[in-house]
């Protein structure tokens, strides 16, 4: 289920609040939903991933590679426009953090 986060929420707050885990695992390993999130680091920058958190559609749409993965889960990646610049920012760097994060950062 999508909350919203407390004010000032770290990285790993936001993905649980925000109902990530639901797709991605509490683990961000995947599940039929949606693909791991470990290794972003690879395909995305930390100012593209907090981008495309706002609005998934405009970069499946641009991108063969995101199209492929869209068309692969059970479920299309929904916008987080309900979260602000700097959350969306935060939860970005959390997860440019790849297998290493820790859940309580």
């Amino acid at each position: 289920m999508r909350g919203q986060p407390e004010p000032g929420a770290s990285g790993s707050q936001i993905y649980a609040a925000s109902g990530c885990i639901a797709c991605h695992g509490e683990d961000r390993k995947g599940s039929s939903r949606g693909p791991s999130l470990h290794d972003l680091s690879g395909n995305w920058s930390q100012p593209d991933l907090a981008a495309y958190l706002a609005s998934p559609s405009t970069w499946i749409e641009q991108d063969p590679r995101m199209q492929k993965l869209d068309q692969s889960y059970n479920a299309s990646m929904p916008a987080f426009d309900n979260l602000s610049e700097a959350e969306r920012t935060r939860l970005a760097a959390w997860l440019q953090l790849g297998r290493s994060a820790s859940s309580s950062e």
